[in-house]
């Protein structure tokens, strides 16, 4: 998920309150003070009204002022007629000085402003470097507004019912929607574009196979929000629709067997876009079947073959989006093989570089009893809980989190085997009528 992270609405408004009250603490002592020196030339101007001693040169509130007789008054009162333009001078002349500070004084707080912006963007930097307050904060917020208000505060979640949580961006929720469907012309590329990968291995003696993990929501709408609603074919559904039309591609359907599993046990967490282990075994028995065709030898593992155990987990991705993943725990049913037959191997020893291994994101794994010879498999973040499963029936198998179809990887390795593994989210790039690279790169499967 380099710089300071994008500026949010409520970072935003923050900002703006915090330059507002800069400006009023910093303009306050200048306004006063212009305030103050008025009256004080005003005082000095008539000492008598504020109790001022001329001669000192210096007033005091509390002095007693002498009066003065009437006659004095009057012959004073006709000495100061012309003095009244002098006063008024001496009044316009401050009134420029007042004038004159108080644009220098703007100068100042403009400045002062400007370099109290730059102050704030390092603080930003600084924050949002700083793990423990950025995520702290964020989920205090966050947490008041789902427990409060009941909404998420990251449009890249939505708040389902019973505190699911599922995942926006990337265009899947219009996909579930049905709101951008697929032109015909797009599903007959994807159609077009499978068949000729399926045919350019079939002639070098390499099986096939292809497997779109469904989104969460696909399998599990009934904890979507009820103004969430379709209008329309998912792209899943159009997809597979598509697909069946064409038999000798060989997609796997997982929708009747999760939607199916989905009513009794939970094979997709809570707080996170994916499957669970058990989603995970669910889809690894649907693929196992499916390679029996090609490879008969293939012994599907089942689940006496581990140990479950039970546990708590905060892996959530989207409770981390959300910065609330401190509180939102859920229990998940992991599978511990009573006997390890799949090993991660090093990629150095089998010739591939560092820079080819960080650039295609590859893993590595062997399993010396394996059936299936050599496998090379095109994934995204669905194989991290798929991979272990699958990875011992492969005395020699290469991931790459690419998503999409290297056919030099392909060329190098003399697979018997090829899987593309394409999220729901994903398939879209399988529909363009271009190459193009997985949107997502992430952490290499474990074994």
């Amino acid at each position: 998920m380099p710089g300071a992270p994008p500026s949010t609405p409520r970072e935003t408004v923050a900002g703006r309150l915090l330059v507002i009250f800069f400006f009023v603490c910093c303009s306050a002592p200048l306004l006063i003070g212009g305030y103050r020196q008025a009256t004080a030339g005003s005082a000095s101007a008539n000492p008598a009204r504020v109790g001022a001693d001329p001669v000192a040169g210096h007033f005091d509130p509390g002095m007693s002022v002498p009066r003065k007789k009437a006659p004095q008054a009057a012959v004073i009162h006709r000495k100061e007629k012309p003095k009244r333009l002098s006063r008024f001078a001496k009044a316009i002349n401050s009134i420029a000085a007042m004038t004159g500070r108080f644009l220098a004084g703007a100068q100042q707080i403009h400045a002062t402003l400007e370099s109290f912006a730059t102050r704030c963007g390092e603080f930003r930097v600084a924050f949002g470097r700083s793990i423990a307050g950025r995520e702290f904060v964020i989920g205090l917020h966050s947490e008041l507004e789902i427990l409060i208000f009941h909404r998420s505060p990251v449009p890249e979640v939505l708040l389902g019912k019973q505190q699911w949580l599922f995942y926006t961006a990337q265009g899947s929720m219009d996909g579930y929607r049905g709101i951008n469907p697929f032109t015909p012309e797009q599903l007959d590329h994807l159609a077009t574009q499978l068949n000729r990968r399926r045919e350019a291995l079939a002639a070098k003696g390499i099986a096939y196979l292809i497997v779109f993990p469904p989104d969460k929501h696909t399998v599990y709408p009934e904890y979507m929000p009820d103004e969430i609603s379709r209008i329309g074919p998912s792209r899943l559904e159009q997809a597979l629709g598509c697909l069946a039309s064409h038999p000798e591609i060989p997609a796997i359907d997982l929708r009747t067997p999760f939607l199916e599993a989905g009513r009794h046990e939970r094979i997709y967490y809570r707080t996170d876009t994916h499957w669970n282990e058990s989603g995970a075994f669910l889809a690894y028995e649907a693929m196992g079947r499916e390679l029996q065709r090609s490879f008969p030898s293939l012994r599907i593992a089942q689940r006496s073959d581990y140990t479950l155990v039970e546990r708590q987990t905060a892996r959530g991705d989207l409770a981390r989006m959300l910065g609330i993943s401190g509180w939102m725990h859920e229990r998940e049913i992991h599978f511990s093989p009573l006997k390890q037959r799949a090993r991660s191997e090093d990629g150095s020893a089998w010739g591939y570089s560092a820079g080819e291994i960080r650039s295609k994101a590859l893993a590595f794994s062997s399993s010396p009893d394996g059936e299936i010879p050599r496998a090379v498999i095109f994934h995204d973040s669905f194989m991290e809980g798929l991979a272990p499963l699958l990875a011992q029936h492969f005395q020699r198998a290469i991931y790459s989190w690419r998503g999409a179809h290297d056919s030099a990887l392909v060329e190098r390795e003399h697979p018997n085997l090829v899987i593309e593994e394409i999220a729901e989210r994903f398939i879209y790039v399988l529909c363009r009528n271009r190459a193009a690279d997985a949107p997502e790169i992430g952490a290499k499967p474990e074994f």
